[in-house]
């Protein structure tokens, strides 16, 4: 007995009594039960299942799947999948993604959309089935793929999402640019899951520890140290009993860039509150020139400024380049603001072979004038005459 592959199976093999057996303990059998049984399974085992073929209408091919994603109706990934490359004729066996996507334009819509985007080139080639009618228009407002790629470069910069809808107005038309509630959350979305910035602990401990110093980094790529390691665990402190959040962060390549004579160079270090958005004050160290080019060699993410906290700071960067460059670290000129918390600090440093302690002109100035506040103005101008005068001083002569 045989099958078209294509034909439905007729089961009827020519009547079969029916047997009650439900009294039947095993001890016997029909001896024509096996031969039905034998017949039914070589019929289902000649016939295969017949394969859905779907018809796919080619919608156009394009530089790339932002591109592609753009220029088709809104849609979600409904399944993904890796396989050889047929989008191009490109050099070797490479291979391709291949995207099955369905419409979202309306609830009611069933368009289905392949997408085929070649690992090599970036190019895209998109496909669909199954629509009936036009889709209805994207949202106004709505971001696109490619406008959110030009955000995202924006917000890695530090542009503001207001400043950065500002900026795209130049490329984007207005009946397509986003709203301004659209743009600030896609930056708190960007900088949640790109940048890092928020403030859970698990993530923050985590990433302390994939970036923890070890010998075999570059001398390019940063690290974190400052912190000890407790049953795999980073103890940075986090507050109350734990104590004050403290790390540092730095490369090879710029402690070694401090290994030189110590009368050569100027150190600086001091804490600012305006490169970050968490509030946490970040102590940067570095160092000045003969040229008066400033070259920063690490920085520190201190929860306080206390006498403790920039002493911690100063031993672990001792540490850490000791541990790097193999050598004691000297210094000879430590400039700072006028705060007491850096210069008390270094008094409990003396190992360091401190000559002298500068105060940055600035904070220098900024407290004259507020000593100044209630003389009149020629006094004000005679003081910052005189000061000016002793700042641009080029000898001990001149100055005094």
């Amino acid at each position: 007995m045989t099958w078209n592959i294509f034909d439905s199976i007729n089961w009827d093999i020519g009547g079969v009594d029916e047997v009650d057996i439900s009294s039947n303990d095993g001890s016997s059998a029909d001896e024509h039960v096996a031969d039905r049984v034998v017949v039914v399974a070589d019929a289902m085992a000649k016939h295969t299942r017949k394969k859905d073929v779907y018809d796919w209408a080619m919608v156009g091919e394009f530089e790339s799947y932002t591109v592609a994603k753009d220029s088709v109706a809104p849609s979600c990934t409904q399944s993904t999948k890796k396989t050889k490359c047929t989008v191009c004729l490109g050099p070797g066996v490479h291979e391709m993604c291949m995207r099955y996507m369905k419409c979202t334009c309306r609830e009611q819509c069933t368009k289905q959309l392949r997408v085929l985007t070649c690992s090599t080139s970036k190019r895209a080639v998109v496909y669909k089935r199954g629509q009936y009618g036009d889709c209805d228009p994207p949202h106004p407002g709505t971001m696109s793929r490619s406008i959110r790629d030009q955000a995202d470069r924006l917000f890695a910069e530090g542009i503001r999402p207001s400043r950065a809808q500002h900026r795209l107005k130049s490329v984007v038309p207005a009946h397509t640019m986003p709203r301004l509630k659209t743009f600030q959350s896609r930056c708190r979305y960007y900088r949640l899951s790109t940048l890092g910035e928020h403030s859970k602990p698990s993530v923050m401990a985590r990433l302390l520890m994939e970036s923890k110093i070890d010998d075999g980094r570059d001398s390019t790529t940063f690290f974190s140290f400052g912190f000890e390691v407790v049953e795999g665990i980073p103890h940075i402190g986090y507050g109350g009993s734990s104590g004050v959040f403290k790390v540092g962060i730095t490369t090879k390549q710029l402690l070694h860039g401090m290994n030189r004579d110590p009368s050569s160079f100027v150190f600086h270090w001091d804490a600012t509150y305006k490169i970050n958005s968490m509030a946490y004050p970040v102590l940067i160290c570095g160092m000045t020139d003969p040229g008066g080019n400033f070259h920063p060699v690490a920085f520190f993410i201190i929860g306080e400024e206390s006498t403790d906290e920039y002493e911690w700071a100063m031993r672990e960067l001792m540490t850490v380049y000791e541990a790097v460059v193999r050598s004691p670290l000297k210094l000879h000129y430590v400039m700072g603001d006028a705060a007491k918390a850096p210069i008390a600090a270094l008094k409990n440093l003396p190992q360091l072979g401190i000559k002298t302690l500068l105060m940055c002109f600035y904070h220098c100035v900024a407290c004259v004038n507020k000593r100044l506040g209630g003389a009149p103005k020629q006094v004000k101008a005679l003081v910052s005459k005189h000061m000016f005068k002793m700042h641009f001083s080029r000898s001990e002569f001149e100055c005094q």
